[in-house]
């Protein structure tokens, strides 16, 4: 039953079909709705899980206030503008706060997280899975504590991951100050191009050509 339905049952027979009865309780059904629904909401802002306009909160206490916009490329801007002439309506600065590219929820949310889990020690076991979890593949942390550096190879994804960025600021902010972080991957560099020729190339696409598979 709708709040409205409850509301009306509760009410003496005699009340039925009187227009004026309805009209209040139709009213005060729907601010009841509202205020049951904003209770909620706010509820919700205290669990990062569930958290969606109180994640800008999340993010000061965690110091990731730069974590609400994601980087302006290529891809988030043909997701957001569909012809050339409609880049018009925005001026740079509003251009890189645009709906389109301020991050997901769910990567906010993995971000803060993945703060909240690093208070501590960073164990090589605890830094496989941070990583793991952030970018949902495979990786193989290699260490080198002679040369105070740490390897991270994803192993399960072909091309950059997701979240590349994001991860790559939160390792950076878990691991002591002179430790250098190493990424590697499968995927291809203008360089690697060298090995082989457009003719070679004509059958894969670009994705697979970033992604190394042609060399594959």
């Amino acid at each position: 039953m709708t709040t409205e339905q409850k509301m009306l049952s509760n009410l003496p027979g005699y009340y039925d079909g009187v227009l004026e009865t309805d009209e209040i309780i139709s009213t005060e059904a729907k601010e009841f709705d509202d205020i049951h629904h904003n209770s909620e909401d706010t509820l919700n802002q205290s669990f990062v899980d569930l958290s969606t306009w109180g994640l800008d909160r999340w993010e000061k206490v965690f110091d990731l206030t730069s974590n609400k916009y994601g980087e302006l490329t290529w891809d988030t801007l043909e997701q957001g503008v569909t012809m050339w002439d409609e880049m018009d309506r925005f001026t740079w600065d509003q251009l890189y706060t645009a709906p389109f590219v301020t991050r997901p929820y769910e990567d906010r949310r993995g971000a803060i997280k993945a703060k909240m889990r690093g208070q501590g020690v960073v164990t090589k076991a605890f830094l496989k899975n941070l990583v793991e979890s952030f970018t949902n593949g495979e990786v193989e942390i290699i260490e080198d504590p002679t040369h105070y550096t740490v390897a991270i190879k994803f192993v399960s994804t072909v091309g950059i991951p997701a979240n590349f960025n994001t991860v790559k600021q939160i390792v950076r902010e878990m691991l002591p100050a002179h430790y250098a972080v190493e990424y590697t991957n499968e995927y291809s560099i203008w360089g690697d191009l060298r090995k082989t020729t457009w003719g070679n190339l004509a059958n894969y696409s670009w994705g697979d050509v970033k992604g190394g598979l042609w060399n594959a």
